[in-house]
Protein backbone atom coordinates (compact mmCIF):
# COMPACT_ATOMS: atom_id res chain seq x y z
CA UNK A 1 0.00 0.00 0.00
CA UNK A 2 2.81 2.38 0.86
CA UNK A 3 4.41 1.77 -2.53
CA UNK A 4 1.07 2.45 -4.22
CA UNK A 5 0.70 5.73 -2.32
CA UNK A 6 4.25 6.71 -3.27
CA UNK A 7 3.54 5.98 -6.92
CA UNK A 8 0.31 7.99 -6.81
CA UNK A 9 2.08 10.90 -5.11
CA UNK A 10 4.84 10.79 -7.70
CA UNK A 11 2.32 10.70 -10.54
CA UNK A 12 0.47 13.64 -9.00
CA UNK A 13 3.71 15.60 -8.69
CA UNK A 14 4.64 14.78 -12.28
CA UNK A 15 1.19 15.87 -13.38
CA UNK A 16 1.60 19.16 -11.51
CA UNK A 17 5.02 19.68 -13.07
CA UNK A 18 3.62 18.92 -16.52
CA UNK A 19 0.83 21.43 -15.91
CA UNK A 20 3.35 24.03 -14.76
CA UNK A 21 5.53 23.41 -17.83
CA UNK A 22 2.45 23.70 -20.05
CA UNK A 23 1.47 27.01 -18.47
CA UNK A 24 5.03 28.30 -18.79
CA UNK A 25 5.23 27.31 -22.46
CA UNK A 26 1.80 28.80 -23.08
CA UNK A 27 2.91 32.03 -21.43
CA UNK A 28 6.10 32.19 -23.50
CA UNK A 29 4.19 31.45 -26.71
CA UNK A 30 1.67 34.19 -25.89
CA UNK A 31 4.27 36.91 -25.40
CA UNK A 32 4.79 39.35 -28.31
CA UNK A 33 8.21 39.29 -29.89
CA UNK A 34 10.67 36.50 -30.47
CA UNK A 35 11.84 34.68 -27.33
CA UNK A 36 14.55 32.04 -27.54
CA UNK A 37 17.41 30.59 -25.54
CA UNK A 38 20.68 28.96 -26.59
CA UNK A 39 23.52 27.07 -24.95
CA UNK A 40 27.15 28.23 -24.85
CA UNK A 41 27.80 26.69 -28.27
CA UNK A 42 24.97 28.70 -29.81
CA UNK A 43 22.58 25.75 -30.17
CA UNK A 44 18.90 26.54 -29.67
CA UNK A 45 17.44 25.03 -26.51
CA UNK A 46 13.97 26.50 -27.01
CA UNK A 47 11.90 29.20 -28.68
CA UNK A 48 8.36 30.54 -28.62
CA UNK A 49 5.71 30.29 -31.32
CA UNK A 50 6.21 33.95 -32.31
CA UNK A 51 9.82 33.16 -33.25
CA UNK A 52 8.71 30.20 -35.34
CA UNK A 53 6.06 32.29 -37.11
CA UNK A 54 8.64 35.00 -37.80
CA UNK A 55 10.98 32.49 -39.40
CA UNK A 56 8.17 31.08 -41.53
CA UNK A 57 7.30 34.61 -42.74
CA UNK A 58 10.74 35.00 -44.30
CA UNK A 59 10.77 31.57 -45.90
CA UNK A 60 12.51 29.54 -43.18
CA UNK A 61 9.99 26.72 -42.88
CA UNK A 62 11.16 24.72 -39.90
CA UNK A 63 9.36 23.23 -36.92
CA UNK A 64 10.42 23.72 -33.31
CA UNK A 65 11.87 20.22 -33.30
CA UNK A 66 13.88 21.05 -36.44
CA UNK A 67 15.37 24.16 -34.81
CA UNK A 68 16.25 22.67 -31.41
CA UNK A 69 19.98 21.84 -31.25
CA UNK A 70 20.69 23.79 -34.44
CA UNK A 71 22.93 26.88 -34.53
CA UNK A 72 22.27 30.14 -36.38
CA UNK A 73 24.74 29.01 -39.06
CA UNK A 74 22.38 26.13 -39.91
CA UNK A 75 19.35 28.44 -40.15
CA UNK A 76 20.43 31.85 -41.48
CA UNK A 77 22.84 33.13 -44.10
CA UNK A 78 26.51 33.37 -43.14
CA UNK A 79 26.61 37.14 -42.50
CA UNK A 80 23.48 37.17 -40.34
CA UNK A 81 24.54 34.11 -38.34
CA UNK A 82 28.01 35.55 -37.74
CA UNK A 83 26.52 38.82 -36.42
CA UNK A 84 24.19 36.91 -34.07
CA UNK A 85 27.02 34.74 -32.79
CA UNK A 86 29.32 37.71 -32.14
CA UNK A 87 26.61 39.37 -30.06
CA UNK A 88 25.93 36.14 -28.12
CA UNK A 89 29.62 35.73 -27.31
CA UNK A 90 29.82 39.34 -26.13
CA UNK A 91 26.88 38.80 -23.75
CA UNK A 92 28.47 35.67 -22.27
CA UNK A 93 31.86 37.38 -21.99
CA UNK A 94 30.69 40.42 -20.00
CA UNK A 95 27.87 38.61 -18.17
CA UNK A 96 25.43 41.52 -18.57
CA UNK A 97 22.27 42.28 -20.51
CA UNK A 98 22.74 44.27 -23.72
CA UNK A 99 20.55 45.41 -26.60
CA UNK A 100 21.55 45.36 -30.26
CA UNK A 101 20.06 46.39 -33.56
CA UNK A 102 20.35 43.33 -35.79
CA UNK A 103 19.36 42.58 -39.37
CA UNK A 104 16.92 39.71 -39.69
CA UNK A 105 17.76 39.18 -43.35
CA UNK A 106 20.93 40.02 -45.23
CA UNK A 107 19.14 42.57 -47.46
CA UNK A 108 18.79 44.86 -44.42
CA UNK A 109 15.08 45.49 -44.96
CA UNK A 110 14.12 43.84 -41.68
CA UNK A 111 15.70 45.47 -38.63
CA UNK A 112 15.12 44.15 -35.15
CA UNK A 113 16.06 45.15 -31.62
CA UNK A 114 17.44 42.20 -29.69
CA UNK A 115 17.81 42.28 -25.92
CA UNK A 116 20.02 39.43 -24.77
CA UNK A 117 20.70 38.26 -21.22
CA UNK A 118 23.15 35.64 -19.92
CA UNK A 119 21.46 32.26 -19.24
CA UNK A 120 22.74 30.78 -15.98
CA UNK A 121 22.54 27.26 -14.58
CA UNK A 122 21.63 26.25 -11.02
CA UNK A 123 25.18 26.94 -9.84
CA UNK A 124 25.14 30.48 -11.21
CA UNK A 125 27.50 29.74 -14.10
CA UNK A 126 26.75 31.20 -17.52
CA UNK A 127 25.35 28.41 -19.69
CA UNK A 128 24.17 30.39 -22.73
CA UNK A 129 21.91 33.34 -23.56
CA UNK A 130 18.23 34.28 -23.47
CA UNK A 131 17.04 36.56 -26.25
CA UNK A 132 13.99 38.77 -26.77
CA UNK A 133 13.73 40.31 -30.23
CA UNK A 134 11.15 42.75 -31.64
CA UNK A 135 10.79 44.09 -35.16
CA UNK A 136 11.63 47.82 -35.34
CA UNK A 137 11.88 48.05 -39.13
CA UNK A 138 9.16 50.68 -39.49
CA UNK A 139 10.63 52.83 -36.74
CA UNK A 140 14.19 52.42 -38.04
CA UNK A 141 13.17 53.28 -41.60
CA UNK A 142 11.21 56.29 -40.32
CA UNK A 143 14.25 57.52 -38.39
CA UNK A 144 16.44 57.04 -41.47
CA UNK A 145 13.91 58.95 -43.55
CA UNK A 146 13.80 61.81 -41.05
CA UNK A 147 17.60 61.87 -40.84
CA UNK A 148 17.89 62.01 -44.63
CA UNK A 149 15.23 64.72 -44.82
CA UNK A 150 17.07 66.74 -42.16
CA UNK A 151 20.35 66.42 -44.06
CA UNK A 152 18.66 67.49 -47.31
CA UNK A 153 17.03 70.46 -45.58
CA UNK A 154 20.35 71.52 -44.06
CA UNK A 155 22.06 71.22 -47.44
CA UNK A 156 19.31 73.24 -49.13
CA UNK A 157 19.53 75.87 -46.39
CA UNK A 158 23.29 76.03 -46.82
CA UNK A 159 22.90 76.37 -50.59
CA UNK A 160 20.37 79.17 -50.11
CA UNK A 161 22.63 80.99 -47.65
CA UNK A 162 25.60 80.60 -50.00
CA UNK A 163 23.57 81.94 -52.93
CA UNK A 164 22.39 84.96 -50.94
CA UNK A 165 25.92 85.72 -49.73
CA UNK A 166 27.20 85.55 -53.30
CA UNK A 167 24.38 87.74 -54.57
CA UNK A 168 24.52 90.27 -51.73
CA UNK A 169 27.11 92.52 -53.39
CA UNK A 170 25.55 92.21 -56.86
CA UNK A 171 22.12 93.26 -55.57
CA UNK A 172 23.20 96.01 -53.19
CA UNK A 173 25.61 97.77 -55.56
CA UNK A 174 23.06 98.88 -58.21
CA UNK A 175 20.56 99.91 -55.52
CA UNK A 176 23.13 102.04 -53.72
CA UNK A 177 24.07 103.48 -57.12
CA UNK A 178 20.44 104.38 -57.84
CA UNK A 179 20.14 106.13 -54.48
CA UNK A 180 23.36 108.05 -55.05
CA UNK A 181 22.44 109.07 -58.60
CA UNK A 182 18.99 110.15 -57.41
CA UNK A 183 20.64 112.43 -54.89
CA UNK A 184 22.87 113.93 -57.59
CA UNK A 185 19.89 114.49 -59.92
CA UNK A 186 18.01 116.12 -57.07
CA UNK A 187 20.83 118.65 -56.63
CA UNK A 188 21.13 119.36 -60.37
CA UNK A 189 17.43 119.63 -61.21
CA UNK A 190 15.10 122.55 -60.48
CA UNK A 191 11.92 121.32 -62.16
CA UNK A 192 9.35 120.63 -59.41
CA UNK A 193 7.61 117.76 -61.20
CA UNK A 194 10.90 116.05 -62.04
CA UNK A 195 12.12 116.52 -58.47
CA UNK A 196 9.03 114.69 -57.22
CA UNK A 197 9.71 111.82 -59.64
CA UNK A 198 13.36 111.68 -58.55
CA UNK A 199 12.25 111.60 -54.90
CA UNK A 200 9.90 108.69 -55.69
CA UNK A 201 12.71 106.76 -57.41
CA UNK A 202 15.03 107.36 -54.47
CA UNK A 203 12.37 106.36 -51.93
CA UNK A 204 11.57 103.14 -53.81
CA UNK A 205 15.27 102.26 -54.12
CA UNK A 206 15.81 102.91 -50.41
CA UNK A 207 12.83 100.75 -49.50
CA UNK A 208 14.01 97.93 -51.75
CA UNK A 209 17.52 98.19 -50.28
CA UNK A 210 16.03 97.99 -46.79
CA UNK A 211 14.13 94.83 -47.76
CA UNK A 212 17.28 93.29 -49.23
CA UNK A 213 19.31 94.16 -46.14
CA UNK A 214 16.70 92.50 -43.94
CA UNK A 215 16.70 89.33 -46.03
CA UNK A 216 20.50 89.20 -46.11
CA UNK A 217 20.59 89.71 -42.35
CA UNK A 218 18.09 86.90 -41.81
CA UNK A 219 20.18 84.64 -44.04
CA UNK A 220 23.32 85.41 -42.03
CA UNK A 221 21.49 84.63 -38.82
CA UNK A 222 20.39 81.23 -40.16
CA UNK A 223 23.97 80.37 -41.08
CA UNK A 224 25.03 77.63 -38.65
CA UNK A 225 28.62 78.92 -38.82
CA UNK A 226 27.69 82.31 -37.34
CA UNK A 227 29.05 82.05 -33.81
CA UNK A 228 28.73 84.54 -30.97
CA UNK A 229 31.81 86.79 -31.04
CA UNK A 230 32.50 88.63 -27.78
CA UNK A 231 34.67 91.74 -27.91
CA UNK A 232 35.03 95.00 -25.93
CA UNK A 233 32.27 97.47 -26.84
CA UNK A 234 32.15 101.14 -25.91
CA UNK A 235 28.46 101.80 -25.30
CA UNK A 236 28.71 105.41 -26.44
CA UNK A 237 30.15 104.34 -29.80
CA UNK A 238 27.43 101.72 -30.23
CA UNK A 239 24.77 104.32 -29.50
CA UNK A 240 26.28 106.86 -31.91
CA UNK A 241 26.51 104.26 -34.70
CA UNK A 242 22.80 103.54 -34.44
CA UNK A 243 21.54 107.12 -34.10
CA UNK A 244 23.70 108.28 -37.03
CA UNK A 245 21.95 105.83 -39.36
CA UNK A 246 18.52 107.23 -38.52
CA UNK A 247 19.38 110.94 -38.37
CA UNK A 248 17.89 111.75 -41.82
CA UNK A 249 14.58 110.02 -41.01
CA UNK A 250 14.42 111.60 -37.55
CA UNK A 251 15.07 115.06 -38.97
CA UNK A 252 12.57 114.64 -41.82
CA UNK A 253 9.83 113.63 -39.34
CA UNK A 254 10.82 116.34 -36.83
CA UNK A 255 11.13 113.76 -34.05
CA UNK A 256 12.93 114.43 -30.80
CA UNK A 257 15.70 111.86 -30.23
CA UNK A 258 16.78 111.14 -26.65
CA UNK A 259 19.82 109.02 -25.81
CA UNK A 260 21.00 107.90 -22.40
CA UNK A 261 23.79 105.65 -21.09
CA UNK A 262 23.03 104.72 -17.48
CA UNK A 263 24.38 107.35 -15.11
CA UNK A 264 27.82 108.69 -14.29
CA UNK A 265 28.56 105.67 -12.12
CA UNK A 266 27.60 103.11 -14.76
CA UNK A 267 30.15 101.13 -16.73
CA UNK A 268 30.72 102.40 -20.25
CA UNK A 269 32.54 99.38 -21.71
CA UNK A 270 31.27 95.79 -21.83
CA UNK A 271 32.19 92.67 -23.73
CA UNK A 272 29.52 91.56 -26.14
CA UNK A 273 28.72 90.50 -29.69
CA UNK A 274 28.94 93.82 -31.53
CA UNK A 275 27.13 92.64 -34.66
CA UNK A 276 24.14 91.22 -32.80
CA UNK A 277 23.85 94.13 -30.35
CA UNK A 278 24.04 96.64 -33.18
CA UNK A 279 21.42 94.79 -35.25
CA UNK A 280 19.10 94.52 -32.24
CA UNK A 281 19.27 98.28 -31.73
CA UNK A 282 18.97 99.05 -35.45
CA UNK A 283 15.78 97.02 -35.74
CA UNK A 284 14.26 98.40 -32.54
CA UNK A 285 15.10 102.02 -33.36
CA UNK A 286 14.07 101.51 -36.98
CA UNK A 287 10.63 100.35 -35.87
CA UNK A 288 10.34 103.19 -33.36
CA UNK A 289 11.13 105.81 -36.02
CA UNK A 290 8.88 104.14 -38.60
CA UNK A 291 5.81 103.95 -36.34
CA UNK A 292 6.23 107.37 -34.69
CA UNK A 293 4.91 110.35 -36.65
CA UNK A 294 5.20 112.94 -33.88
CA UNK A 295 6.89 113.06 -30.51
CA UNK A 296 10.05 111.28 -29.44
CA UNK A 297 12.25 108.22 -29.70
CA UNK A 298 14.34 107.42 -26.62
CA UNK A 299 17.29 105.00 -26.54
CA UNK A 300 18.82 103.87 -23.24
CA UNK A 301 21.83 101.59 -22.71
CA UNK A 302 22.72 100.58 -19.18
CA UNK A 303 24.24 97.77 -17.14
CA UNK A 304 21.72 96.32 -14.71
CA UNK A 305 22.54 94.44 -11.49
CA UNK A 306 18.97 93.30 -10.79
CA UNK A 307 19.78 89.57 -11.01
CA UNK A 308 22.70 87.38 -9.91
CA UNK A 309 24.41 87.90 -13.26
CA UNK A 310 24.61 91.50 -14.53
CA UNK A 311 22.98 92.33 -17.84
CA UNK A 312 23.18 94.96 -20.54
CA UNK A 313 19.74 96.52 -20.98
CA UNK A 314 18.87 97.91 -24.42
CA UNK A 315 15.73 100.04 -24.04
CA UNK A 316 13.95 101.73 -26.95
CA UNK A 317 10.86 103.80 -26.19
CA UNK A 318 8.68 105.86 -28.52
CA UNK A 319 5.47 107.89 -28.62
CA UNK A 320 4.19 106.13 -31.73
CA UNK A 321 1.04 104.27 -32.69
CA UNK A 322 1.47 101.54 -30.06
CA UNK A 323 0.52 97.86 -30.23
CA UNK A 324 -2.90 96.37 -29.39
CA UNK A 325 -2.81 94.08 -26.35
CA UNK A 326 -4.01 91.09 -28.37
CA UNK A 327 -1.18 91.53 -30.90
CA UNK A 328 1.84 91.78 -28.58
CA UNK A 329 2.35 88.00 -28.49
CA UNK A 330 2.54 87.88 -32.30
CA UNK A 331 4.91 90.74 -33.13
CA UNK A 332 7.98 88.48 -32.93
CA UNK A 333 6.64 86.04 -35.53
CA UNK A 334 8.05 86.27 -39.04
CA UNK A 335 6.18 88.29 -41.66
CA UNK A 336 3.63 89.44 -39.08
CA UNK A 337 1.89 92.80 -39.40
CA UNK A 338 0.15 94.28 -36.38
CA UNK A 339 -2.70 95.61 -38.50
CA UNK A 340 -3.71 95.14 -42.11
CA UNK A 341 -4.57 98.83 -42.26
CA UNK A 342 -0.93 99.67 -41.51
CA UNK A 343 0.51 97.77 -44.47
CA UNK A 344 0.35 100.70 -46.87
CA UNK A 345 1.33 103.39 -44.37
CA UNK A 346 4.21 101.48 -42.79
CA UNK A 347 5.90 99.27 -45.40
CA UNK A 348 8.15 96.40 -44.36
CA UNK A 349 8.60 92.64 -44.42
CA UNK A 350 7.70 91.98 -40.80
CA UNK A 351 11.15 90.52 -40.08
CA UNK A 352 12.72 93.18 -37.84
CA UNK A 353 11.40 92.00 -34.48
CA UNK A 354 11.80 88.27 -35.29
CA UNK A 355 15.47 89.03 -35.97
CA UNK A 356 15.67 90.87 -32.64
CA UNK A 357 14.15 87.88 -30.87
CA UNK A 358 16.60 85.47 -32.51
CA UNK A 359 19.66 87.59 -31.68
CA UNK A 360 18.54 88.12 -28.08
CA UNK A 361 18.02 84.36 -27.76
CA UNK A 362 21.49 83.74 -29.24
CA UNK A 363 22.94 85.89 -26.46
CA UNK A 364 20.88 84.20 -23.72
CA UNK A 365 18.76 87.29 -23.08
CA UNK A 366 15.10 88.16 -22.64
CA UNK A 367 12.64 90.69 -24.09
CA UNK A 368 9.92 92.69 -22.37
CA UNK A 369 7.31 94.70 -24.28
CA UNK A 370 5.10 97.41 -22.79
CA UNK A 371 2.74 99.26 -25.11
CA UNK A 372 -0.45 101.31 -25.17
CA UNK A 373 -2.40 101.85 -28.34
CA UNK A 374 -1.97 105.39 -29.74
CA UNK A 375 0.42 106.26 -26.89
CA UNK A 376 3.65 104.44 -27.63
CA UNK A 377 5.80 101.37 -27.04
CA UNK A 378 8.77 100.48 -24.86
CA UNK A 379 10.84 97.38 -25.64
CA UNK A 380 13.57 96.23 -23.25
CA UNK A 381 16.15 93.62 -24.22
CA UNK A 382 18.24 92.32 -21.31
CA UNK A 383 21.48 90.62 -22.38
CA UNK A 384 23.44 88.77 -19.65
CA UNK A 385 27.15 89.59 -19.40
CA UNK A 386 29.84 88.03 -17.17
CA UNK A 387 30.97 90.12 -14.18
CA UNK A 388 34.58 90.16 -15.30
CA UNK A 389 33.71 91.72 -18.65
CA UNK A 390 32.45 95.00 -17.15
CA UNK A 391 34.77 97.98 -16.89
Amino acid sequence: MDNLRDIEAMQSKISEQDEEIFRLNYLIDSLPGCIYWKDKDGRYLGLNQFTLNRLNQVGINLSKQDIINKTDFEIFDQATALAYRDNDLEIMRIGKQLSYEEKFKDDGNVIQLSTKTPLKDSSGEIAGIIGNTVDISDKAHLIDGLRNAKERAEQESLSKATFLRNMEHDIRTPLVGMIGLSGMLDELNTDKEQLELIADVKRCAEQLLDYCNTIFELSKNEDINMRVDYQPILLEDLLNEVTAMFSPAIISKSLHIQTHIGDSNHQRVVRGDHYRLQRILLNLVGNAVKFTDTGFVKITLSVSQKSVKPSLDLIVEDSGIGIPDDKIDFIFERFTKVSRSNKGSYPGLGLGLPIVKTFVHDLGGSIHVASKLHQGTCITCSIPIPDETIK
